[in-house]
């Protein structure tokens, strides 16, 4: 798929996507962002807005439009080789749509360039009223002990989903609950589906220490974890190598958590503004 130029744009969009209304309103995003009938879901680092655009039969579509943060030079100049953050998103996402993992179904992006500093760039897909955060859904289920056996059957559907995720040759590179969309039914979940994938690279077959880095970051009660690792080998042993890893890098991770303030002290500052942080699991104590 080529690129194509859209207003002040360039970026791709699936095809099916690319009616005259929309191509119109695209033309003028900036525009759309701030009109009072959009959803604001995320506002803590990248702003994401759901947006309802015009569409054929005169009704709207509704579109999740991420709106990344403009970069600096040196790292404009980085995107220009590898491609920018909704560049990134946009293809990961295709890869996963195409080889059956659940990620909310990619729409296109979009970027302007000046020169050689990137301005603006955006990641659009399909808005999905239904879906909420497996992080919400995972403090609301453990925050109650009469829960906590929904809890586990979560976190064991989501392990299932990282195994396939992985089995399609990707490491996620950023894999909390929060970038992890569910849709609760009268029975449990269905659809699990990957978000932020702009880190995320294709592997082909994945180290035991590329597994690990992934799993380390995704919270699970110590109670869990067996059930937890257990459905993400499918039954399978555990192998030594792999739960070596896996203690190495949770131990990595609780440090640059405490050390967060001292590496960003803006981004720490702005996490105790409205908006974020999110919500903190519950501590093993009270579980």
């Amino acid at each position: 798929m080529r690129d194509r130029i859209i207003g002040p744009y360039t970026g791709q969009l699936i095809e099916s996507f690319a009616f005259p209304e929309l191509m119109v309103a695209l033309s003028d995003l900036q525009r759309h962002l701030i009109r009072p009938d959009c959803l604001v879901l995320n506002d803590i680092r990248s702003r994401t807005v759901c947006v309802p655009f015009p569409a054929p039969d005169g009704g709207t579509v509704m579109v999740v439009v991420k709106e990344f943060a403009r970069p600096p030079r040196i790292r404009s100049e980085a995107y220009r080789r590898q491609g920018s953050k909704a560049r990134r998103s946009f293809l990961m996402a295709r890869f996963l749509a195409e080889h059956g993992v659940g990620t909310p179904s990619p729409l296109g992006f979009l970027e302007r360039w000046e020169k050689r500093q990137l301005v603006e760039s955006y990641f659009l897909s399909a808005y999905q009223a239904e879906a909420v955060e497996a992080h919400s859904e995972i403090i609301r289920l453990f925050s109650d002990k009469g829960t906590h056996g929904e809890g586990k059957r979560l976190l064991e559907l989501i392990a299932g989903e990282v195994r396939a995720l992985h089995a399609a040759g990707v490491q996620h590179r950023d894999l909390g609950h929060q970038n992890i969309l569910v849709h609760p039914t009268e029975t449990g979940w269905r659809d699990l589906q990957f978000l932020d994938l702009n880190r995320a690279r294709i592997r082909g077959k994945l180290s035991f220490r590329q597994k690990a880095s992934d799993l380390s970051r995704l919270w699970c009660p110590r109670s869990v974890q067996p059930a937890f690792l257990s459905a993400y080998f499918d039954g399978r042993e555990i192998p030594r190598r792999f739960l070596a890893f896996l203690r190495t890098y949770r131990i990595l991770l609780s440090i640059r958590k405490r050390t967060r303030v001292l590496r960003h002290p803006l981004r720490s500052r702005h996490r105790g503004k409205p908006g974020g942080p999110r919500p903190s699991y519950p501590s093993e104590a009270a579980l």
